[in-house]
């Protein structure tokens, strides 16, 4: 018995000297936006890259990095210039990555002529300091152009 009160006083002396700190579940959640692709130009049927909207991430708690929330990203496509009322072209689930920052992408189709906007949306839930439920929008979309593809010169 008195060697159980020992460990159970070395254990409350440590927890008491750490703050309990370490050993606190460390989460991260999406916080601002960081950037978002620049507008580009392909031909019909080109490969074109993928877009990329990066975002920082908020931490809460301490200790090691354990989890990222899960979030939602979905990417639109709209005609005009806007970061509302576009059509989903995409949507996926994962977890918030552990590091300050993180992003998503979505590769556009270049099938059809025309100018599209791309934005993308991140919904995440959770509590805490930081890692409250919310959504961030990309606060400005990228311009797709796709062009005709050139004619085949003859002669």
């Amino acid at each position: 018995m008195k060697h159980a009160k020992f460990i159970l006083s070395s254990i409350l002396l440590l927890l008491v000297m750490t703050g309990a700190r370490s050993f606190a579940a460390s989460v991260y959640a999406p916080s601002t936006q960081r950037s978002m692709s620049s507008n580009v130009t392909y031909c019909q049927g080109a490969t074109a890259s993928s877009l990329r909207f990066r975002f920082y991430t908020c931490h809460t708690g301490s200790g090691s990095p354990t989890s990222g929330v899960s979030i939602t990203r979905s990417w639109y496509r709209n005609t005009v210039n806007s970061t509302s009322g576009g059509t989903l072209v995409s949507t996926s689930t994962t977890n918030c990555s552990t590091n300050t920052s993180s992003s998503t992408s979505y590769t556009p189709s270049t099938a059809a002529t025309g100018v599209y906007y791309y934005y993308c949306t991140i919904t995440w839930s959770g509590s805490g300091t930081c890692n409250t439920s919310g959504t961030l929008t990309s606060s400005t979309a990228t311009m797709v152009t796709v062009a005709d593809a050139p004619s085949a010169i003859t002669g």
